[in-house]
């Protein structure tokens, strides 16, 4: 398994614990945590931080698959003439450049 499928699955992990925390700090308020209480700035906090997290790691989830499609693409072939979509399935006596 190659080391992107790895950081993939990893961020995918952690991605799905963030929001599980996300859940429990949504819906803090001043009226269950009090107006201006240490308790509520902190559930404030973590929200913010785990929400820059959250989004850093889509960022990196989105590069890692636009990577993954790129290298793919690199290694494909299409033949223009016959429509053969691997190299050894072309019919054609020539070879087309694309």
């Amino acid at each position: 398994m190659s080391s992107m499928t790895q950081d993939l699955k990893k961020l995918n992990k952690r991605l799905i614990k963030i929001e599980k925390e996300l859940e429990k700090v949504r819906g803090c308020n001043s009226l269950d945590d009090g107006w201006q209480t240490q308790r509520l700035a902190k559930k404030q906090r973590k929200w913010d931080m785990l929400a820059q997290e959250k989004f850093k790691i889509k960022q990196r989830i989105e590069e890692i698959e636009q990577d993954q499609y790129n290298e793919g693409m690199a290694n494909a072939y299409y033949c223009i003439a016959c429509g053969a979509l691997l190299e050894e399935e072309c019919i054609c006596n020539y070879d087309i450049e694309l």
